[in-house]
């Protein structure tokens, strides 16, 4: 019997766990993307409407919402996490440049 409370109060931890986790990682989504991109892109493609026409608009949705909808697929936060990437000092002046690495070869002669 002692071994089933214990169970019990492992499963109630975990799920209290789980709902206090779920406060902090909430995202507001509107069609499958987080608000604030889906915003974005309504902005973008609204603008793109008023700039040009009807069909540049669609093109623009065309390209824009499906490379959005599987970034956030997965990870709600993903593209802030990539722009913080890109952006990150070491990145930008980094990449691209190597150092120059020395190979030196030990040979045991034999007596």
């Amino acid at each position: 019997m002692e071994h089933e409370d214990s169970s019990s109060d492992s499963r109630d931890d975990y799920r209290q766990g789980v709902r206090n986790r779920k406060i902090f990682t909430a995202t507001d989504d509107k069609f499958g993307l987080p608000s604030n991109v889906a915003m974005g892109c309504g902005a973008a493609i609204l603008g793109t409407f008023l700039l040009f026409n009807f069909w540049a608009a669609i093109v623009v949705a065309l390209l824009v919402l499906p490379v959005m909808y599987r970034i956030h697929k997965d990870d709600p936060r993903a593209l802030s996490l990539w722009q913080a990437a890109m952006f990150q000092p070491y990145t930008a002046w980094e990449a691209g440049t190597a150092t120059r690495r020395e190979l030196v070869i030990l040979r045991r002669d034999s007596p």
